[in-house]
C-alpha cells in the first residue's frame, strides 16, 4: 500500500500521476493497481471513482535487459512451447528447429521440457551451424534431478572410418566438462572445471565459451556468472571434418549420459561471449528461475 500523500506519489495539479514503488518490480511478474475512491479530486472537488478490481489497471513488468542477439545461431526458449509440440522452434531466425524425442512439456517457469534420464532427448539434426569451430558459446538453463554420473548437456558427433569425433559439453558428477576432438591423433581431449556447488532441483545457466583459435583454443565455463578459465593442449580437428554432424541436447552421441531434469533455454553463438554478455543473458532470464 502506498499513501497518496507520500513522497512516492507525484503529479498533483497535472494530468499525470506518477507512482514510484519503494523497490523495483520483478521482471515478468503480473501486477494490478487499486485506487481508493477518496484518493484524487479534480479542481472542482469531484473525487475519482477509484479502482477496486484486478483487471481494470493491470500490467506485466518487462525484463530489465534483453539477451545478447549478435551472432546467435540458436535460441530454444521454453516460453514459446506448449504441450503436444513435436518440435521446438528456433527463435534466432536461423530455422535450427529441434525435434523433441519423448520429452514432456511443463508450463512452470514460463515453460520447459522434462527429460526422464532414459529415453528422452532433443535433436538439432545435422545443421552446419553446430560444427566444431572457434569461437563459439553454448549456454543452457537446466535443472537436474540429481548429480549422479555423467549427464550430457550438448553434443555433436561424427562416426568416421578413422574414429569418433566429439564436441561435447556435459555435467560430470560435480564438475562441468568440455570434450573437443583433437588433431594429434583421432580422438578427443577434455577439460573440466569446478564452478562451485551445483545442487539438484535448482535452475542454473550453465555456459561454455570456446575462444582463441582452432590451433590454440581456450575454454571458459560459467555457472550463472561464476567462471573458470582453462587452455586446451591440443589443436581442434579442422571444421571440415565435423560437417553435417548429429547434434543433440540431453544425451551423447552413443545414446548414453542421459540428462534427467529440465531444460528451459538453449543458446548457441558463433562468438565468444564476454563476462558482461554472459551476465546480460543471466539477467534476462533469471526471474523465471527463482533469482
Amino acid at each position: 500500500t502506498i499513501s497518496v500523500t507520500s513522497g512516492q506519489v507525484s503529479g498533483s495539479g497535472t494530468t499525470t500521476i506518477t507512482i514510484n514503488p519503494s523497490s523495483d518490480l520483478t521482471p515478468g511478474t503480473d501486477y494490478y493497481i487499486n485506487i481508493d475512491a477518496t484518493a484524487f479530486d479534480n479542481v472542482d472537488g469531484v473525487s475519482y471513482a477509484g479502482i477496486s478490481d484486478s483487471t481494470t489497471l493491470n500490467f506485466t513488468a518487462s525484463a530489465l535487459t534483453s539477451y545478447v542477439s549478435s551472432d546467435l545461431k540458436l535460441l530454444l526458449d521454453g516460453s514459446t512451447s506448449s504441450s503436444g509440440d513435436s518440435t521446438w522452434a528456433d527463435q534466432s531466425g536461423n530455422s535450427n528447429n529441434a525435434t523433441l524425442q519423448s520429452v514432456e512439456y511443463n508450463s512452470d517457469n514460463s515453460g520447459y521440457w522434462y527429460l526422464d534420464g532414459s529415453t528422452d532427448w532433443i535433436s538439432l539434426g545435422t545443421g552446419s551451424d553446430f560444427k566444431q569451430q572457434v569461437p563459439i558459446t553454448i549456454s543452457i538453463w537446466v535443472s537436474m534431478d540429481n548429480k549422479n554420473g555423467l549427464q550430457a548437456l550438448f553434443c555433436n558427433y561424427l562416426n568416421t572410418s578413422e574414429g569418433n569425433l566429439y564436441n561435447l559439453f556435459r555435467f560430470d558428477n560435480s564438475d562441468l566438462r568440455f570434450y573437443g576432438s583433437k588433431v594429434s591423433g583421432i580422438g578427443y581431449q577434455y577439460v573440466n572445471a569446478s564452478v562451485g556447488s551445483i545442487d539438484s532441483n535448482t535452475w542454473y545457466q550453465l555456459t561454455v565459451v570456446i575462444d582463441g583459435s582452432m590451433s590454440s583454443p581456450t575454454i571458459k565455463f560459467y555457472k550463472n556468472t561464476t567462471s573458470s578459465s582453462h587452455s586446451f593442449s591440443y589443436a581442434f580437428v579442422p571444421t571440415a571434418d565435423l560437417n553435417d554432424v548429429d547434434t543433440r541436447v540431453g544425451i551423447n552421441a552413443s545414446n548414453n549420459d542421459d540428462l534427467q531434469g529440465k531444460i528451459g533455454v538453449v543458446m548457441f553463438y558463433h562468438k565468444a561471449l564476454s563476462d558482461s554478455e554472459v551476465e546480460q543473458n543471466f539477467n534476462h532470464f533469471k526471474s523465471r528461475y527463482g533469482y
